[in-house]
């Protein structure tokens, strides 16, 4: 029951953090009132603000504890600040929804991922190789990826979040042997 509590009060936590961040990009400080009244806002029975208000102090002391975010005074006002590591985490957020964006029109070229990652960082090799198939692509050999989508962004990113930029190569081919297989399996008629 206790590891129930936890995963909940985690997941939450992790909301929380996703909600700060977004504040963050915009601009706008946040500061505990302010994020207490928007809870308010959502539940108009006191009890129910009671539980909200108690959920997002835990969520925030559990972001704390595990260094998300740090939590400061200033001017008898509490304000939550991002750490780097809070950063990463919200970044594997964000990996989490990466998707390819299809176009109706193909320009008849096709994108290759290819990758020699090390023996050594053998986890990202296969977390690198699972997310390509996850965000739309074809795997031609192990570590020869195809799609025929506009994927530099994307590729980019992922070269950032898994620190491989240096085992990671993209091209832009043109024609391929057998491309006609790769053409139905994509839809590109």
């Amino acid at each position: 029951m206790k590891n129930k509590i936890n995963l909940r009060v985690k997941s939450f936590a992790f909301f929380v953090l996703k909600l700060i961040a977004v504040g963050s990009v915009i601009g706008i400080g946040i500061t505990f009132p302010n994020l207490l009244n928007a809870v308010k806002g959502v539940s108009t029975y006191h009890r129910r603000i009671t539980r909200a208000k108690s959920k997002l102090m835990r969520a925030l002391y559990y972001l704390e504890s595990k260094k998300l975010v740090t939590l400061y005074q200033r001017k008898d006002k509490d304000f939550i600040k991002i750490t780097k590591h809070g950063q990463k985490r919200i970044s594997y957020f964000d990996l989490e929804n990466l998707r390819l964006k299809t176009t109706n029109r193909w320009d008849k070229k096709w994108r290759l991922v290819v990758f020699d990652i090390p023996e050594d960082k053998k986890n990202t090799r296969d977390a690198l190789a699972r997310k390509l198939k996850e965000i739309g692509f074809f795997r031609l050999q192990d570590s020869v990826w195809i799609t025929p989508y506009n994927c530099e962004e994307e590729v980019d990113y992922l070269k950032e979040i898994y620190n491989i930029r240096s085992f990671v190569r993209l091209a832009l081919v043109e024609k391929l042997d057998g491309q006609e297989i790769l053409e139905r399996k994509f839809g590109l008629f």
